[in-house]
């Protein structure tokens, strides 16, 4: 009985460490699930349910992406214009990459956190492209 219930320990520790190591790969797979991973460790929240975005150009870019993403279902043959959306929107995330980047090096959190917060709605209008 004993070295049952040894082998049940064992096998749910097993099943905790697999699940464990599933969650670390998929934050590593993941440029943005990483970076907010980072910021996490340096004490700053950076997940999409603990920060909202004060800037008011980026609260006027996100109104205006998704007015450009409402106006394209409304059309008949929107596939071109859905494509240059979803391009326009690669960019703006490249580039969010590249401040958080620079944020990271400049170990300025404030501004890392920033560019998570934009790479958060990108990355989301993105899949809603598809």
């Amino acid at each position: 009985i004993s070295r049952r219930k040894s082998s049940d320990q064992e096998k749910q520790a097993a099943a905790q460490a697999s699940a464990y190591l599933n969650q670390a790969y998929t934050t590593l797979k993941s440029p943005l699930a990483r970076a907010q991973y980072l910021l996490t460790l340096r004490g700053v929240a950076a997940d999409k349910d603990a920060t909202i975005s004060h800037d008011a150009d980026f609260l006027l870019q996100q109104w205006q992406l998704r007015e450009r993403l409402a106006e394209i279902a409304e059309q008949d043959n929107s596939r071109a214009a859905l494509v240059t959306l979803a391009e326009d929107v690669r960019q703006l995330i490249d580039n969010a990459y590249c401040a958080l980047q620079e944020a990271f090096k400049a170990e300025n959190d404030q501004a890392a956190a920033d560019a998570v917060i934009k790479l958060q709605f990108f990355c989301k209008l993105e899949e809603q492209c598809q």
